[in-house]
């Protein structure tokens, strides 16, 4: 089995067992988590992650039970695991949805197995009291169930990640820029031809590692290419912008501007043999601030991410659905 240390979960102070409250739970879910999310190709990538599953039992049980939305969830972060568990199982089933589990944990370290990854639990109070949270991943690497028992005087709870429903999936299908919809060839084309991006997931960058969010229409995000005549020494002038909305706490919507001044191609740090990647150079607001903006392709020289300041913005795997 191979090892692999979170090394920003040791870096930082560990957390242990807290009494119930709304600040130790992993943040309320607009849906559940569902299978395709997100692929995971090393252990870092789960510091961010947070997990609703929709299904649950004991892991001894032959019966598994539907789970309300936000009873359960799990969030992974660079102090260790917050897990929110509200329901209290039988071999039978659910038998009550009102006993209230708030556990903050530290993670001392995070195994590679045949199934996936185990990640060992720690009480820091009492370091004699462990547990162990187990992700199951599929052939595709994605996140199928979890396995949670956060002490081993406890029996072990299986947790089941839902695969997305299909009215979800023709929504999201519709909706969503995927990661085979624009081609890359000619990144001047994203001006020209007006592109609009509806991203399907943000990657926000905290200390050393990333925090996963999902995208939903209600979030109102989405992002603009836009070319403008300006005059100047009586000169007409093809402007180039990226426009980045969202709406705010009160559901009004928050316009951020951008003014393209250059644009070149660079290699991409991961693959040199992968398409290059653009990066413009922009000014913000008063044109007061510059900053980079990096248009991440795909090996298929489509584009696949939007990179601004601390975030990332990432399509969704695949090509969009027909309207």
């Amino acid at each position: 089995m191979l090892r692999f240390l979170l090394s920003c979960a040791l870096s930082l102070p560990a957390l242990v067992f807290a009494q119930p409250s709304s600040a130790n739970s992993p943040t309320s879910p607009k849906e559940y988590s569902y299978i395709s999310d997100r692929v995971f190709s090393e252990a870092e990538q789960f510091l961010g992650m947070s997990f609703f599953p929709n299904e649950g039992k004991l892991a001894n049980s032959p019966m598994s039970s539907t789970v309300k939305l936000g009873l359960v969830g799990f969030r992974i972060t660079p102090n260790g695991l917050i897990a929110s568990e509200n329901v209290k199982f039988s071999t039978t089933g659910i038998v009550s949805e009102n006993d209230v589990k708030n556990y903050k944990l530290s993670i001392p370290r995070t195994d590679a197995t045949d199934f996936g990854y185990e990640l060992t639990l720690m009480d820091m109070r009492n370091p004699d009291i462990q547990g162990y949270l187990k992700l199951y991943k599929n052939g595709k690497g994605q996140i199928e169930r979890l396995g949670f028992r956060p002490t081993i005087s406890e029996p072990e709870r299986m947790y089941f990640i839902a695969a997305v429903p299909q009215d979800i999936d023709l929504r999201d299908g519709k909706f969503f820029t995927h990661t085979q919809d624009i081609e890359m060839a000619v990144p001047s084309d994203l001006w020209s031809r007006k592109q609009l991006i509806y991203p399907f997931s943000k990657l926000t960058r905290i200390e050393e590692c990333q925090e996963f969010t999902r995208v939903f229409p209600s979030d109102r995000i989405k992002i603009a290419f836009e070319e403008r005549t300006e005059i100047k020494n009586k000169k007409e002038k093809l402007v180039q912008f990226i426009l980045f909305y969202k709406a705010n706490a009160d559901g009004a919507e928050v316009k951020t501007e951008y003014q393209v001044k250059k644009m070149k191609e660079v290699s991409n740090p991961a693959n040199k043999t992968a398409p290059k990647n653009i990066v413009l150079e922009v000014m913000a607001g008063s044109g007061e601030v510059s900053q980079n903006i990096i248009l991440h392709r795909s090996s298929q020289n489509t584009l696949k991410a939007i990179e601004v300041g601390e975030t990332t913005y990432n399509m969704r795997d695949g090509k969009r659905k027909s309207k």
